[in-house]
């Protein structure tokens, strides 16, 4: 098997415009044990058992939500009080009225990789690892805040 990590990147945590902590530049994860929900652990079990991990090395256990909250976004039906992780390449595309802010503590970094058989001689495949790498390649970090109300 072959191995190639196409994507290493910071997790935001995604709150409300009006939310207390969401003037800071960054914060620490342990501020939002109250208030943090993490998605089923049915839709993405690899994401969300690193988020759980993140939540518990800063000290609590996540609170698990019935729904994506990309659901409650297409559904405009996002809570104040609500706080989610999201890693940062996605948080260009918030819903009106939230803002991203960088974890200070634990920062650990999101890593996707891409995973293929040594052997395989198909040119498709060399083709899309070529791709991939490409598409996924380290790109200059933007400023993750984005106030929208």
């Amino acid at each position: 098997m072959s191995y190639q990590v196409i994507r290493r990147e910071r997790i935001v945590a995604v709150l409300s415009s009006t939310h207390l902590l969401a003037d800071q530049d960054d914060i620490d994860l342990e501020a939002l044990a109250d208030e943090l929900v993490l998605f089923p652990r049915s839709l993405a079990p690899r994401l969300h058992d690193f988020y759980a991990s993140l939540c518990r090395s800063a000290g609590f256990e996540p609170k698990n939500a019935r729904e994506s909250s990309r659901t409650r976004w297409t559904l405009r039906t996002w809570k104040p009080g609500t706080a989610v992780l999201l890693p940062e390449s996605v948080s260009s595309d918030l819903p009106y009225g939230t803002v991203a802010i960088r974890l200070s503590r634990p920062a650990d970094l999101l890593q996707n990789e891409l995973a293929w058989r040594t052997d395989d001689p198909n040119p498709i495949l060399s083709a899309f690892v070529e791709v991939a790498s490409g598409v996924f390649s380290p790109r200059p970090a933007a400023r993750p805040r984005r106030k929208t109300a």
